[in-house]
């Protein structure tokens, strides 16, 4: 699923225009977080939509999923 949308902070802390993304595997989205932001999963323009699912501010082990919001 993809869906784009705008909104106050919600999901990321950030105004404005929004992607989210669901399902993308850790792996990839680690790697998007780190070439495109801050390589936080629990803040900046890519970020976990659930931050609980986060290790501190590090992405979740993998093999698994999580669903992101990208701020562009």
């Amino acid at each position: 699923m993809v869906a784009g949308f705008f909104t106050g902070d919600a999901g990321n802390g950030r105004f404005g225009h929004k992607l989210a993304i669901a399902g993308v595997p850790v792996a990839v989205a680690a790697r998007l977080d780190r070439d495109a932001d801050d390589g936080r999963c629990d803040a900046g323009r890519v970020a976990a939509l659930d931050a609980a699912r986060c290790d501190g501010d590090d992405w979740p082990p993998v093999p698994a999923t999580v669903d992101i919001v990208h701020a562009p």
